[in-house]
């Protein structure tokens, strides 16, 4: 790992992120901070970014806290939560969390978030990559029913009955 550092201070690169999982890993085991830790205290000319299983606010913190990091990247941390960049702001601020998103802004943001694919991408292509993200969004409210009436949002593959079922959450 420390080549890559090396490589980054050599060719004077403005950043360097690190993930801490090998790629054989994958998606598997966990993100090794330890070693992004020993590595952003190395000597460098470069901003060092961690990243790796990046999900829970607090935790970021602590990582933060226990790394000589210049930043973080989030990636499947932000994935149906895009209010974790804010709450690890009001984190770093004012050390509470108080934008925890309740029911109805899930709902109205994982609208928003379908527009804004069809708007992009057109409504056949919308309405089928917004189903990776609508379990994500409403893991925090957890149910047999939720998760029934969800299976049925994934299936419907017509974008305006996809938003009448979503709506009707």
């Amino acid at each position: 790992p420390e080549f890559y550092l090396n490589l980054a201070n050599k060719y004077n690169l403005d950043f360097i992120c690190v993930h801490g999982r090998t790629q054989e890993q994958i998606y598997g085991g966990s993100a090794n901070w330890d070693i992004v830790s020993q590595l952003s205290s190395l000597p460098r000319n470069t901003n060092f970014i961690g990243n790796g299983d990046l999900f829970e606010p607090h935790d970021i913190i602590q990582k933060i806290k226990n790394s000589n990091l210049d930043g973080i990247m989030l990636a499947r941390g932000v994935v149906g939560n895009p209010w974790l960049v804010s709450q690890i702001r009001e984190l770093i601020h004012q050390e509470k969390i108080s934008s925890v998103p309740d029911f109805f802004e899930v709902k109205f943001t994982l609208l928003e978030h379908l527009e804004l694919l069809s708007e992009n991408k057109g409504p056949i292509t919308a309405s089928m990559e917004i189903n990776k993200f609508i379990k994500p969004y409403f893991k925090p409210f957890h149910s047999e029913k939720l998760t029934e009436k969800l299976n049925k949002i994934i299936v419907e593959k017509n974008l305006e009955s996809k938003i009448k079922l979503i709506s009707s959450l």
